[in-house]
């Protein structure tokens, strides 16, 4: 039987994601720039996990499923992955996190287009987390873009068990046309 705990989690996931479409809802393809809709993107990058006041160098790793309405404060992700230290490859955690994540657009033909995000991080086997990060994505083709960014999840369980991991992520964004 599941716990409360995971129920609590999967609930709040679904009700999540319900919320997310339903206000992204008027936000019709037709409506948007080119660089608006549907994205997917994969990602890895290097950095830090910050534990019991030790640092460890780790990797971070995932891929997530946007979708935006840049300039018009829209935008939400789902994102899982993983968080792995260097030096223990086969002892990281998995991730899933639901996010905000609206973006700009800073010229008129969307080559530039830097986003934030916050959200809600579930480490799997370990605890839950803040997360959030800002970056860059730089179209090369009309449906792809490089994505550069950082970001950082915050665990504040306890004081003992405080965690906290940073990176800087390159990926690839993939915009899904209609």
């Amino acid at each position: 039987m599941p716990s409360k705990h995971s129920t609590r989690t999967v609930l709040f996931c679904l009700a999540f994601l319900i919320f997310a479409f339903l206000l992204a809802a008027p936000c019709h393809a037709q409506d948007l720039d080119d660089v608006g809709g549907f994205r997917f993107v994969t990602f890895a990058g290097a950095g830090t996990l910050l534990t019991h006041g030790h640092a460890i160098g780790e990797i971070q790793t995932g891929a997530s499923f946007e979708l935006s309405a840049p300039n018009r404060w829209v935008g939400f992700d789902l994102e899982g992955g993983s968080v792995v230290p260097w030096s223990r490859l086969k002892s990281g955690a998995g991730i899933f996190s639901f996010n905000y994540t609206p973006s700009w657009t800073l010229d008129q033909h969307s080559r530039l287009l830097p986003f934030a995000t916050v959200g809600y991080t579930h480490f799997f086997n370990f605890s839950h987390a803040v997360n959030y990060g800002a970056g860059l994505d730089l179209r090369l083709f009309k449906t792809s873009a490089l994505r550069l960014e950082v970001r950082d999840y915050y665990s504040p369980a306890l004081p003992q068990t405080t965690r906290r991991d940073t990176a800087f992520r390159i990926g690839w964004v993939h915009y899904i046309q209609d």
